[in-house]
């Protein structure tokens, strides 16, 4: 089963190529249901599409936000109060969305309504993740708080799941939708920690998925982009040797010598490709 996957980091998201100061990252997919795309979606997004609708999630550190675009000839309502947050301890949790104040997270939420042919951008929170603060105000808790070491996060939300049910009302009939999401891995900062001058360097931003390395961009005048490799390609394997995370890229790259040529496997537009790159150090 193909998996779309983001990157999600405890204090800023990851989106293309953003800086980071993280405590941790994750590499998250969705398991349920099955995507039907065929590529990455280059955003960031995991996609869904059915003959009703299509929607596209995208994580951050308190909120998911998503667009819902109504494929049907009809109304599609999206009902709040059967909707649900699902998190990695199996527990639900009624949520709120864009416009709801902190006064109004326990009151009767309107559905909202999304005319055919149209979308809209939304967000879904957890009410119990959000918490009024003495002399005024509301703090929204993390989704997946840092518990301390590095070792415990990687531990504890390696492989667990959570999901949002969405319920919605296409044509007068009631659909519930439950979108289950994977984390496939946790990463410690070391493993993203900047390139030193004089180590071998490809020059892509990197995204670990759970079979491959994505091109997020590619940085100009270095090895990748004389060689062409394009943002959006898919590393799959470096000299015959499989590269599915950070590490193993760095791994790779770290017995590479300056002026070695290597070959690199990529999955580009749905084929596999080999590119021979020449290797090259960082220089600030």
């Amino acid at each position: 089963m193909r998996k779309c996957i983001i990157l999600l980091t405890l204090g800023i998201f990851l989106s293309g190529c953003a800086t980071v100061g993280p405590k941790f990252y994750m590499a998250i997919s969705m398991i349920e249901p099955r995507e039907i795309y065929p590529a990455y979606d280059q955003n960031g997004y995991i996609r869904f599409e059915d003959e009703n609708i299509k929607i596209k999630f995208i994580v951050g550190e308190k909120k998911i936000g998503f667009n819902l675009e109504n494929k049907s000839n009809g109304p599609v309502k999206i009902l709040w109060d059967n909707s649900a947050y699902i998190d990695v301890r199996n527990t639900s949790h009624r949520i709120m969305h864009q416009g709801v104040r902190y006064i109004e997270r326990d009151r009767v939420q309107p559905p909202t309504s999304i005319a055919p042919s149209t979308s809209i951008d939304d967000l879904i929170l957890p009410v119990d993740n959000v918490v009024s603060v003495y002399g005024g105000g509301w703090k929204t808790a993390p989704l997946f708080p840092a518990l301390g070491e590095e070792e415990k996060n990687e531990q504890f939300y390696r492989g667990k799941q959570f999901g949002i049910l969405m319920a919605l009302d296409i044509n007068n009939n009631i659909k519930n939708y439950l979108f289950k999401f994977k984390i496939d891995d946790v990463f410690a900062p070391k493993y993203f920690s900047p390139t030193k001058e004089g180590d071998v360097y490809l020059g892509i931003m990197p995204y670990a998925v759970y079979d491959g390395i994505l091109v997020m961009h590619v940085f100009p005048d270095t090895s990748a982009s004389k060689a062409n490799l394009k943002k959006g390609d898919k590393i799959l394997e470096i000299n015959g040797k499989v590269v599915n995370s950070i590490k193993t890229l760095r791994d790779v790259l770290k017995v590479t010598k300056l002026g070695e040529k290597f070959d690199i496997a990529v999955l580009r537009n749905n084929q596999r490709e080999v590119i021979t790159i020449v290797a090259e150090v960082y220089k600030k």
